[in-house]
């Protein structure tokens, strides 16, 4: 049975693996339960779903990824759902204590996923729908956009998809680290379909403040540049030069008076002010030179 199970794991691995209708269609009625759970059936998204690694029976568990509007009327964010080995719906909750079995179940955890279903799910759900699969060369490239399209109309985003080149850019109101990781770069059949069209770039963003840029061919994220940063030093007033006061010993009393630097260009060189002290101190020179002889006036 290891040896088998080794085998299976490569050729998921190699993506020649494939999947029998009986499962597609035993993950199709999961998801419709599931979906009959919610509060606002008609809201359901699924974003992802993926066959878990079997027991020694050879029996899996199916996990969700989805969405739904609450009682407020709003999506509550991503949430989890499993589809036991008896077929019976299992949502985990984050409150461990009403939900025990999630200890025993682990949950859909990247470790113990092997094969997304997500596109052969919505396929047999909606026959119209076109699957990662119906996607193999760039003629499709058109089939490619209009499936992103679609999803944005159904789940009532905001959003559309374009290509430019050989870059597929996505741009969604709800653009965010959670939604590119999950059900993107980490949909094995949604990157592999963007490899067979030739896209080589892949950018999400909500054209705000939130953008991610993927290498298709590399396979790595590829950081933005960064704007350049306006710094608190540019957008400060330029200070203003103060001149030193400079201090003369005055002529005609002995005393230290500051001299104040006249301002330039504003005030003249030779105001009414300066005359007026000038002529006042000559005045009391001519007044002193009377019993001093010796004092001369300029």
């Amino acid at each position: 049975m290891k040896r088998i199970w080794a085998v299976i794991l490569v050729l998921v691995c190699n993506g020649l693996a494939q999947i029998d209708d009986a499962t597609i269609q035993r993950a199709s009625r999961g998801m419709e339960r599931l979906k009959s759970q919610m509060k606002d059936p008609n809201s359901f998204v699924l974003e992802a779903a993926y066959l878990l690694k079997p027991n020694k029976k050879g029996e899996s568990e199916i996990c969700y990824f989805y969405n739904a509007r609450n009682s407020f009327g709003g999506y509550g964010g991503t949430s989890e759902a499993t589809l036991l080995r008896n077929d019976r719906i299992y949502l985990i909750d984050d409150d461990l204590q009403k939900n025990p079995l999630f200890i025993l179940t682990d949950g859909c955890k990247p470790k113990n996923r092997i094969i997304d279903l997500t596109a052969d799910i919505r396929a047999a759900v909606d026959p119209t729908q076109t699957s990662s699969s119906q996607i193999v060369s760039p003629a499709d490239r058109p089939k490619m956009i209009a499936a992103e399209n679609a999803g944005f109309k159904k789940q009532d985003i905001a959003g559309y998809a374009e290509i430019v080149d050989d870059t597929y850019i996505v741009h969604s109101e709800r653009a965010n680290s959670i939604r590119f990781h999950a059900n993107m770069i980490g949909n094995r059949d949604y990157m592999s379909a963007l490899q067979r069209v030739g896209i080589t770039t892949l950018i999400y963003t909500n054209d705000k403040d939130v953008k991610f840029v993927y290498d298709t061919k590399a396979n790595l994220i590829v950081e933005p540049k960064p704007t350049e940063a306006v710094t608190s030093s540019a957008l400060a007033p330029t200070p203003s030069v103060v001149k030193p006061v400079e201090y003369k010993q005055d002529e005609v009393r002995g005393e230290v008076v500051p001299q104040m630097q006249p301002q330039q260009p504003d005030q003249a060189p030779d105001s009414l002010g300066d005359a007026a002290r000038r002529a006042k101190q000559r005045k009391a020179c001519l007044e002193l030179t009377k019993d001093n002889p010796s004092i001369s006036c300029k």
